[in-house]
């Protein structure tokens, strides 16, 4: 990816990593094995349109995936192929690259992750969340004892420096973590498989092994200090808004169609939520 504002080039892009998963709905624990499989052989990649304002391309990646658990922490030596379907979207006058990744799950107890090599010189990550973007260092401090240090987000992801920035934003997707690799590798969940939940007992939870078709959307957003702002803004859009829209009774009152019920100033402000005071007239 090229960003062409500054010229800084991102490669080694959309790279996606497979890891077996001992752990259950809360917690992710690697199995014994501690190796991580890559779509690293060469992809079919086809432009399947290109109509002057917008432009897409088809990526179809495989990779073998061990069927399940060998025991309790160990990864089966069985493998099933698995077809990773990507499309890579472009449209004119928008500062972002969409993606979906269709997979059928066929596997257990593993994690799928794709990867964004970031190669940006930071200490912290930020993240969205709900109501605010907050900063976190990529380095756990020295108490932590797991491996994996994955943390939340609602709308997307990013670091920067002092000449921009890379976010990774996703609709529905909420785990995320910086590989502590060289790279400032920006890694972003698909799926978790697991078999389940909480780790205070034995409760099988079959469903969240995910063995089923899935369709996985998520956007990559470059930008120069300059348009952090608006890259915010392109991440948010990407997430999507939600509006909850009530009907009234029949009353009398004018309403000006031009006049908005809410307005906001300031590059970053967000208008997220609204709602009438219990006690009085106000509006929170």
């Amino acid at each position: 990816i090229i960003e062409k504002l500054t010229g800084r080039t991102y490669s080694n892009m959309l790279r996606f990593e497979d890891t077996g998963d001992c752990g259950e709905s809360y917690n992710y624990i690697q199995t014994n094995d501690k190796t991580a499989l890559y779509t690293d052989a060469k992809a079919r990649v086809k432009l399947v349109k290109n109509n002057g304002f917008s432009a897409s391309f088809e990526i179809v990646s495989k990779i073998e995936i061990p069927t399940g658990l060998d025991g309790k922490k160990n990864r089966s030596k069985n493998t099933i192929l698995h077809e990773i379907t990507t499309l890579v979207s472009l449209t004119a006058g928008i500062n972002r690259i969409d993606i979906k990744t269709d997979v059928t799950n066929k596997s257990e107890n593993h994690r799928l992750r794709v990867l964004f090599p970031a190669c940006i010189d930071s200490k912290t990550v930020f993240a969205d969340g709900q109501f605010d973007v907050v900063s976190r260092d990529i380095k756990p401090w020295a108490g932590w004892q797991n491996p994996s240090n994955t943390q939340r987000m609602q709308a997307f992801f990013g670091m920067e420096d002092n000449h921009g920035g890379l976010l990774v934003a996703s609709r529905g997707l909420c785990e995320y973590e910086v590989l502590r690799d060289g790279n400032n590798t920006m890694a972003l969940t698909l799926l978790r498989a697991v078999g389940e939940v909480g780790d205070w007992g034995v409760f099988p939870t079959p469903e969240m092994q995910l063995k089923r078709e899935l369709s996985l959307e998520y956007s990559v957003i470059p930008y120069c200090v300059p348009q952090k702002a608006s890259a915010f803004n392109a991440a948010y859009t990407f997430a999507g808004d939600f509006f909850s829209v009530f009907q009234t009774d029949r009353h009398n009152g004018n309403i000006n169609s031009g006049v908005p019920v809410v307005e906001t100033s300031g590059d970053f402000i967000v208008f997220s939520a609204m709602k009438r005071a219990e006690n009085d007239d106000g509006l929170i």
